[in-house]
């Protein structure tokens, strides 16, 4: 089976509170979910949380979304299935520690925030596919981190495999329990001209890119 993850642009609204924005920003969320139903031939609807406010299988299928300021994504598939963004930008050095060992920085490389993001949303993504939350993030380790290349993570008793994408200042990480090939869509807003390379994250500059399947489609969240 091909992933059909969503990348879908948040609309930005002036003068918006703070939780207007993340209202916002999950009702795009929830957009980029109804659109990937569509692309694989899912429900359009019946996709709910249980009381953790962890993703319920439906129909045989499961699913897993998130959201950040400028861009909300979702993806829905037959296996366990996580996805997380984040965008890359300088936190507080402190994290740097508090999101992985000192063996796992070993594996992940570079102590920078590029690496800290791949290491943060593979982490997240891991622990959605498993229906878990941010809580259980210590439990979460990485086994493998080729350079280029899915990683994989151990959780509890079981193992999956992470690939990471980068996007318009972002990174996106989807996890599943085998490696599978990913085709994203992309959907900006209408009037915009600019098409948003997702490409897959390669920390070595001299290895050359190679682009992943991408549609983009400037149309409206709707």
């Amino acid at each position: 089976m091909t992933l059909r993850p969503v990348i879908l642009r948040v609309p930005q609204t002036a003068g918006e509170s703070p939780p207007q924005r993340v209202q916002r920003q999950r009702e795009t969320a929830r957009a980029a979910l109804a659109k990937c139903a569509e692309l694989v031939g899912a429900p359009a609807a019946g996709w709910t949380l249980d009381d953790r406010g962890a993703p319920l299988p439906s129909a045989g299928y499961t699913w897993s979304i998130s959201h950040k300021k400028d861009w909300a994504v979702a993806v829905i598939a037959r296996e366990p299935v996580g996805i997380d963004v984040e965008r890359i930008e300088d936190r507080r050095d402190h994290l740097l520690e508090a999101v992985a060992s000192a063996e796992e920085w070993t594996l992940a490389g570079e102590r920078r925030w590029p690496t800290f993001f791949r290491i943060w949303t593979a982490k997240e993504a891991v622990l959605k596919s498993r229906g878990m939350g941010i809580g259980e993030l210590d439990d979460c380790r990485i086994l493998h981190a080729p350079r280029g290349e899915p990683w994989k993570l151990r959780f509890a008793d079981g193992h999956a495999f992470v690939q990471h994408f980068e996007f318009d200042q972002h990174v996106a990480a989807v996890a599943t329990p085998a490696v599978m090939k990913i085709d994203w869509t992309v959907i900006a807003e209408p009037n915009r001209a600019r098409e948003y390379a997702v490409t897959p994250v390669d920390p070595n500059p001299e290895r050359r890119r190679r682009s992943v399947p991408t549609r983009a489609a400037h149309e409206s969240r709707e």
